[in-house]
């Protein structure tokens, strides 16, 4: 009640993309473009802007269909203003993979951000 003055509260824009819904695959690669495009145009008008995004298949596909949008996206994750999250390839169902599928998820996930961004997940 009336505050903590000791207490941060902190927050990170985040948008959550399901990659396989009720649509088809181009949907799904130019609603990630438009949200991460939006994700960019904010991070222009509010300096202390904060994204933050998973799956790295959404990201391998704006630097196949969207290069010069991917390009805006590597900037920003070195300034530390767009933040790769997560570490599955695709957020997952866990109640169906097994064990084995769920790691393979992992492991790219995890080299997909090593390799672009040069960060551990």
């Amino acid at each position: 009640r009336g505050g903590d003055p000791v207490l941060t509260v902190s927050a990170v824009g985040h948008a959550h993309i399901d990659l396989a819904w009720l649509w088809p695959i181009r949907e799904t690669i130019r609603k990630g473009a438009r949200t991460f495009s939006t994700a960019l145009r904010m991070m222009e008008q509010y300096p202390d802007y904060i994204f933050g995004a998973s799956q790295p298949q959404l990201y391998d596909w704006m630097k196949r269909h969207y290069p010069k949008l991917y390009a805006q996206i590597k900037e920003r994750v070195q300034e530390g203003r767009w933040e790769p999250q997560g570490a599955m390839w695709v957020e997952s169902d866990t109640n169906v993979p097994s064990g084995e599928s769920l790691v393979r998820q992992f492991l790219y996930g995890k080299r997909y951000f090593m390799e672009e961004f040069g960060q551990e997940m």
